[in-house]
Formats: C-alpha cells, structure tokens, sequence
C-alpha cells in the first residue's frame, strides 16, 4: 500500500512511495498509507485520513500551474536552442577566421549552463 504525501494547505498530492516513510516537513504536509496513489489533478487530501474529489477550482487552479509549468519549459527550450544557435554561428565565423585554438566545443553542449559557460570562454578569448 502506498505511503502518499499531501500538502496540508492544498491537499495537493505532491508524491509517494510504495516502500519507506517519505520524508517531509509534518508542518507543511501529511503522509497517508492508501490503497492506492491518487490522481493529482483530481483526487485531494479530505483533510482527515482520506481524499475526496477536487473541486472545481481546484482543477481550475491545477490546470492553470500546469499549462505554466508547461509554458516555462518551452520557454527554456527555446532559449537553449538560441544561445546553440548563436554559438554555433560565433563558432563558425571563428574558426573561418582562422582562430581555433582557443574555442570551446560548443556542440558537445547539452544545457544552458554549458551554453554559458562556452560564451563565456569565447568572449574571455577574444575580447
């Protein structure tokens, strides 16, 4: 039977675990053995020792942080692949100039912090 973690404020299903006591704060949320995991957008701690079903608000709100959380990864996605495609055009333009020595690799890049780092390199290099 799985251990499930609920925001006391919310009700809000935030995890949960089939083996050991999950580990929270007993000010800020409650742990429930249940028959089974809940479904988070429309199942919420009863406020005793059960859930009950969201309500509509409830599901509004869920829907709305859901489509943000979407909206932000997207958007970091987005950034990532211009500063990839800046750097791959800075890199480019560089080693046409003749100047490889020096530069990063910038394709073995995966994430923002590397695309960073990597122009950071490149603008320490040459300016």
């Amino acid at each position: 039977m799985p251990r499930c973690l609920f925001e006391r404020a919310t009700g809000l299903y935030t995890g949960g675990t089939n083996y050991d006591d999950v580990a929270h704060d007993t000010a800020t949320h409650i742990q429930l053995t249940l028959s089974d995991y809940p479904f988070p957008r429309t199942e919420r701690w009863d406020g005793a020792v059960g859930i009950r079903a969201a309500t509509p608000q409830e599901l509004a709100d869920y829907d709305d942080a859901d489509r943000d959380t979407r909206a932000a990864a997207d958007l970091d996605a987005a950034i990532n692949k211009s500063l990839r495609d800046l750097l791959l055009d800075i890199e480019q333009r560089l080693r046409a100039a003749g100047q490889n020595s020096t530069i990063p690799d910038i394709a073995a890049a995966t994430n923002q912090a590397e695309y960073t780092a990597a122009l950071k390199e490149i603008v320490k290099s040459y300016l």
